[in-house]
C-alpha cells in the first residue's frame, strides 16, 4: 500500500499529476514483474539463454541514450522523483530510467546510492544516467562495476568509462578483453581506443594474435589499434589484411590506413585486397599519401560505389569527372553515394565538384537542382549563395533549400523565409518552422498550428 503521507512530504503531489504519474510506475513494474513470471512457466522457459543476450537489447537501449530525445514533461518530474524512494526495485528502475529525459533534475549523489542496489537492471539504470548527467566524478564508483557479477552492469560501466574516458581507469578494462560476454569484450575494446590508451596497445595486439580469438573481437582489436596509431603493429594489420573473415580482413585494412607507411601501399592496391575491399583499401591509400598507387585505382572510379573522395585525393585519372557524372546521372544510387562523399573533399577538390553543381542550379529537371543544392551545402561556405532558390517553382528544392540553411545556421533573410509559412506544400512549411526557430525569430502560431492537425504524424511531431 502506498504510504501517502511520505509521499506528500515528499513534494511528490504536484498539479493534481503526480499521484496518477506514481501510480503509472507502480502497475507498469507490477505488469513486468507478472509477464516475466509467465514467461518463465511458459513454453519458452526451456530455451537456455546466453550470456550474450542478455545485455543485448539492454546494449541496443544504452546506444540511444545520446541521441536527443523528447524532455521529460515538468509536471511528471515531481512524481518520477518520488518513485525513487519506493522500495519495488521495478519502480525504482523506471524512474531511473525515464529520468534519462530529464538527467539535471535529480542529483548525482542520489543516482549513485543505486549503484549499490542489489538489483542488477536497476544498477545498469543507474549508472546510465551517471553517464547521462556527465557525473565524471563517479568514474572511480562505476569503475568498481567492472567486476560486477551482471553482463549487462559490466557493459553499462564500460561504455560509461568511455564517455567519462578517465584514462587512470583503462586498465581496470584489462579483464573484459576476455569476458564470456562478447558484446562485453567489444565494448572494452572500443573503450580503449576511445580513451586514447596507446600504451595497452601490446595487450590489444596479443589478443589478436591469439587462435582461440573469436572473429568478432578480433576485428574489433584491429580496430583499436588503428584508433590508436600503434604503428609498431602495423606488421600485424597486414597479416590480416587478405584473412578469410571479411570483416577481420576490412578491420586490417583500414587499421593500415591509420597506422601504416608507404611500405605497405604495395599490399593494399593487390588484386587480393582491392577486390575483396576497395573502399576501405583506397581509403587507406588516400590516408597515407601513397599517390604512387592512382593508376591501379582508376577502375575503381567507374563504380557507383566508389570511394570517390579518396579516389580525387590520391589523384586518380578521371575521379572528379566520375564523381560529378555520379551526382547528377540518373542513377538515384549513384548519385547519395556520390553526395556522401563530398564532405570529405578538401576545399580545392570541391571547388571543381562545386562548378559543375552551380551550373546544374538552373537545370530544367527539379531533381537535379535539389541534388545541385544538396552538393553545394555539404561545404558551409556555399550555402548563403543558394538563399535565391527559395522562390524555386519545385518543392522540393525549396525544402532543400530550407535544409541547407539549417545545417551551419548559414544567413538568409527572414522575410523571405517567413514567406514559406503560408508554402501549399507542408514540408516547406515545417521546414520554415524550423528555421525560424533556430534563429530565434518569432513564428506566428497561425504558421504552427495547421501543422498540428496534419495527418502525417513526422510533421505534428516536427
Amino acid at each position: 500500500m502506498i504510504n501517502k503521507t511520505r509521499v506528500r512530504a515528499s513534494g511528490f503531489v504536484a498539479g493534481g499529476g503526480g499521484m496518477a504519474d506514481f501510480r503509472f510506475f507502480r502497475v507498469k513494474a507490477l505488469a513486468l514483474v507478472f509477464l516475466a513470471a509467465l514467461y518463465a512457466a511458459g513454453p519458452f522457459s526451456a530455451v537456455p539463454a546466453s550470456a550474450d543476450c542478455d545485455c543485448c537489447d539492454e546494449g541496443l537501449d544504452e546506444e540511444n541514450d545520446d541521441l536527443a530525445i523528447e524532455p521529460l514533461p515538468a509536471w511528471r518530474v515531481p512524481g518520477t522523483l518520488a518513485a525513487l524512494d519506493d522500495p519495488h526495485a521495478g519502480v525504482e528502475r523506471l524512474a531511473l530510467e525515464t529520468l534519462l529525459r530529464a538527467p539535471a533534475a535529480v542529483p548525482a549523489r542520489r543516482v549513485a546510492a543505486f549503484l549499490k542496489s542489489p538489483d542488477e537492471r536497476v544498477r545498469r539504470a543507474a549508472v546510465r544516467l551517471l553517464r547521462k548527467r556527465r557525473a565524471v566524478e563517479y568514474a572511480t564508483a562505476v569503475a568498481g562495476l567492472l567486476k560486477d557479477s551482471d553482463a549487462g552492469v559490466r557493459l553499462a560501466a564500460v561504455r560509461t568509462l568511455a564517455v567519462f574516458s578517465p584514462v587512470r581507469h583503462a586498465e581496470d578494462l584489462l579483464p573484459l578483453l576476455s569476458d564470456d560476454n562478447t558484446i562485453v569484450r567489444l565494448a572494452a575494446l572500443k573503450a580503449l581506443a576511445d580513451m586514447g590508451a596507446a600504451r595497452l596497445a601490446p595487450e590489444v595486439a596479443r589478443l589478436i594474435g591469439d587462435p582461440d580469438t573469436p572473429a568478432a573481437v578480433r576485428a574489433a582489436a584491429l580496430e583499436s589499434l588503428g584508433r590508436m596509431k600503434a604503428a609498431d603493429y602495423a606488421y600485424l594489420a597486414a597479416s590480416f589484411a587478405t584473412d578469410s573473415d571479411a570483416d577481420t580482413a576490412r578491420a586490417a585494412v583500414t587499421a593500415l590506413g591509420r597506422m601504416g607507411s608507404a611500405g605497405h601501399a604495395g599490399l593494399l592496391s593487390s588484386d587480393a585486397v582491392l577486390s575483396a575491399h576497395p573502399r576501405e583499401a583506397a581509403r587507406a591509400l588516400a590516408l597515407m599519401g601513397a599517390r604512387g598507387q592512382a593508376p591501379l585505382l582508376a577502375p575503381l572510379a567507374e563504380a557507383y560505389d566508389a570511394p570517390f573522395a579518396a579516389l580525387v585525393e590520391l589523384s586518380v585519372p578521371g575521379a572528379r569527372e566520375k564523381l560529378a557524372a555520379a551526382l547528377f546521372g540518373e542513377d538515384e544510387a549513384a548519385r547519395q553515394s556520390a553526395l556522401s562523399e563530398l564532405s570529405a573533399l578538401n576545399e580545392a577538390d570541391f571547388g571543381a565538384v562545386a562548378g559543375a553543381a552551380a551550373k546544374r542550379l538552373s537545370d530544367g529537371r527539379s531533381s537535379i537542382r535539389r541534388m545541385a543544392v544538396e552538393a553545394l551545402a555539404q561545404h558551409p561556405d556555399r550555402v548563403p549563395a543558394l538563399a535565391g532558390l527559395l522562390d524555386d517553382p519545385a518543392p522540393e528544392v525549396r525544402r532543400a533549400v530550407l535544409r541547407a540553411l539549417l545545417k551551419g545556421n548559414a544567413p538568409a533573410r527572414e522575410d523571405a523565409v517567413a514567406g514559406l509559412l503560408s508554402d501549399p506544400d507542408p514540408g516547406v512549411r515545417v521546414a520554415a518552422v524550423e528555421v525560424l526557430a533556430r534563429r530565434g525569430a518569432r513564428v506566428p502560431k497561425a504558421a504552427v498550428l495547421p501543422l498540428l492537425s496534419s495527418s502525417d504524424p513526422k510533421k505534428r511531431y516536427d
